[in-house]
């Protein structure tokens, strides 16, 4: 029957990794007695029990992550399988392999949906998963497979987050951090430590003119990592790394330029018309209303109201925010036009440096 399984998927048909892992497994188990098959299997429904416990969690990315955690070199996911067959295959005991790798499952999870003593760690995980920081968690999972304890764990995550976040913004390769941080995780026992995972990163980051460069000019989506940053720009103005902005469903991420001004709502709105009060900066609209310097927070009952509403009535409702972020605005700009969110963006990125820094001294809302 494992024969046949593995036959099949040869001649075409679509079984994931995963599936294969399993069969090639509880094969070796069959052969090592029933009470081996029993156990395997057993174990092997708790490990999918943990992967399938957060919609947070690709089970094939946990399979290879695991493999780029344990063992130095490149792992494809199209070879995926084949490293884990020569894995099973030279493997001393069958239950043995299922219950490391079942050690690790709990982990992984535990890294998407933390539930750890501190709750700075688990405010900076969800931070990292925000982010988009998932080469990381190939480091972060040999952390607690080498029992790295909660207090080195939460600061080892500064430099992560400086790395994932400048090397995002600015484009650079995702394919070479999965290399880094595969050889970080299989330094030796004594060489991986704060200091070094620090340094190695440090090393593969964009300077600060490259990273001003790109916060400025990109065109920011309304998605987890742009909520981030601008949670992170709330923090370092209030001077504390422990705020948690609430989610998608309470807080939003306002476009003070609105996203359309040349709807019927926008052109009739009480106070002006967007599109008119633009002139010749209208023309650019597209780009500039996804500018960094044209976002910030406001709470879902203020947003709505606001709308589309010229920036002289926006105003009236920025001043009631709590965010510092927010209401810093009303201060700082009369008009709100392209100028105005070019000068905002330049303030932001100069913000970005100071807060996003490999120097844990330059940049403390990311430090403990």
């Amino acid at each position: 029957a494992f024969r046949l399984f593995e036959t099949l998927n040869d001649r075409g048909l679509e079984l994931s990794a995963a599936d294969l892992i399993k069969n090639r497994l509880l094969s070796r188990a069959a052969a090592e007695g029933n009470a081996v098959r029993e156990s395997v299997v057993t174990i092997w429904e708790n490990l999918m029990d943990d992967l399938g416990a957060s919609q947070r969690i690709n089970k094939i990315r946990f399979f290879r992550q695991y493999l780029l955690a344990t063992k130095l070199g490149k792992v494809s996911q199209s070879k995926l399988y084949d490293e884990y067959k020569e894995g099973i295959e030279t493997v001393g005991s069958s239950e043995k392999f299922a219950k490391q790798l079942a050690r690790a499952a709990k982990d992984y999870r535990r890294l998407h949906e933390p539930d750890f003593e501190f709750d700075q760690l688990n405010l900076k995980l969800n931070d990292l998963q925000h982010l988009g920081a998932v080469p990381a968690m190939t480091l972060l999972m040999r952390l607690l497979i080498g029992k790295w304890s909660e207090a080195d764990l939460l600061a080892v995550i500064p430099p992560i987050e400086v790395f994932s976040l400048r090397r995002s913004v600015c484009g650079w390769s995702t394919s070479e951090m999965d290399s880094l941080f595969n050889q970080i995780a299989n330094l030796k026992k004594d060489e991986l430590t704060i200091a070094v995972v620090a340094k190695k990163l440090a090393g593969a980051i964009p300077g600060d003119e490259e990273f001003k460069s790109r916060l400025i000019d990109n065109e920011f989506r309304q998605n987890d990592q742009t909520r981030y940053i601008l949670e992170m720009f709330e923090r370092y103005l209030l001077k504390t790394n422990e705020l948690k902005v609430g989610g998608s469903q309470s807080v939003h991420i306002e476009h003070i330029l609105p996203q359309t001004i040349d709807s019927s709502r926008s052109r009739n709105t009480k106070g002006g018309d967007w599109k008119a009060y633009l002139g010749p900066d209208a023309e650019s609209h597209r780009s500039m209303h996804k500018r960094i310097g044209n976002l910030t927070l406001l709470a879902k009952e203020l947003n709505i109201p606001a709308s589309n509403n010229p920036f002289s009535a926006k105003i009236d409702f920025y001043k009631k925010s709590q965010f510092r972020l927010t209401a810093e605005l009303c201060d700082q700009f009369k008009d709100w036009r392209n100028s105005q969110i070019e000068k905002r963006s330049q303030t932001l990125a100069e913000r970005a440096v100071s807060i996003w820094s490999i120097d844990s001294e330059k940049a403390p809302y990311l430090k403990t």
